[in-house]
């Protein structure tokens, strides 16, 4: 009977850490994104310092740590240590901005994922292993895996600007 108990209680905790596309995306904004897009990139009538600004002050405000950032005539950039996100994922961002026109910025958005401690922790207890992850780069899969989540929060952080437009790019 313990061993029941102790089954269904382990299958629960499994469970409980899993997702869903629909936990992470609604199905309109899945089906835009192409395969393999490793960078969002969206479109804000403003130019490149007032949009860095805006950008830096968001980031921090919601516990991002800052790792750099530079800011020269018309381009500027900006990266972020781990932060840890929903479904036990770590995402770094690395965020580039440009100006385009006399009114218009794009945005770059790309990062780098690794599964958080609690995941590896029970990698590790299951296998016997120690399991370490390193930081990987972030590229959409549709199959709702941590990269798919650390995508999505990218393209979060992109809509939370309101912008004129965004496109997921595949780089070359």
């Amino acid at each position: 009977m313990k061993k029941i108990v102790l089954l269904l209680l382990l299958i629960l905790l499994l469970l409980s850490g899993c997702a869903t596309m629909s936990d992470i995306v609604d199905k309109k904004t899945a089906e835009k994104i192409p395969q393999k897009s490793d960078t969002v990139r969206f479109i804000k009538k403003a130019d490149v310092k007032e949009l860095f600004d805006k950008i830096f002050k968001k980031l921090s405000k919601k516990g991002w740590v800052i790792t750099s950032k530079n800011i020269i005539d018309n381009f500027a950039s900006i990266a972020t240590e781990g932060k840890k996100i929903e479904y036990d994922t770590l995402l770094k961002l690395k965020i580039i901005i440009e100006k385009k026109n006399d009114h218009f910025c794009s945005v770059d958005l790309n990062g780098e994922w690794k599964a958080g401690s609690r995941s590896t922790n029970m990698a590790s207890f299951w296998t016997g292993v120690k399991v370490t992850h390193n930081f990987s780069r972030v590229v959409w899969e549709n199959k709702a895996h941590k990269t798919d989540v650390a995508f999505i929060k990218m393209v979060d952080i992109a809509k939370s600007f309101k912008p004129q437009d965004i496109k997921y790019i595949i780089s070359e």
